[in-house]
């Protein structure tokens, strides 16, 4: 009976997509795109809802935990990458390096494009 009322397939492939689009969003964001980070958050608060509700994980505490150690997490990583932009300037690449070397060691990825710096942190 629940073969023919539920497509299970095709709700997992909606549910894919609505994830690839939103990480795909974040990841072309520039550094500071206030609307690109609200929609993930947006997203991800659906999805946790979606995941506590219908399926009965619990995934909401998981889920804030996350967003406050992003909250926290923020302030310190721009500080330290207007150091490693200040070292950059002054081309001390060794300084620079280490900056982000420490930062991946804790898991934020940084990453130099064009219109500036991008980082994003890693579970």
């Amino acid at each position: 009976a629940m073969d023919d009322d539920l497509n299970a397939p095709k709700a997992v492939a909606a549910l894919h997509d609505l994830v690839s689009d939103g990480y795909d969003r974040l990841k072309h964001a520039e550094a500071g795109d206030a609307d690109a980070l609200a929609a993930v958050r947006g997203l991800a608060d659906t999805l946790t809802e979606l995941a506590d509700e219908v399926l009965g994980l619990d995934l909401g505490g998981s889920v804030e935990a996350d967003r406050v150690r992003g909250e926290r997490l923020a302030p310190l990583v721009e500080q330290l990458l207007e150091e490693r932009a200040a070292a950059r300037a002054e081309k001390d690449f060794a300084t620079s390096d280490r900056i982000r070397d420490q930062l991946a060691a804790v898991g934020v990825v940084v990453e130099d494009r064009p219109g500036g710096v991008r980082w994003y942190a890693t579970s």
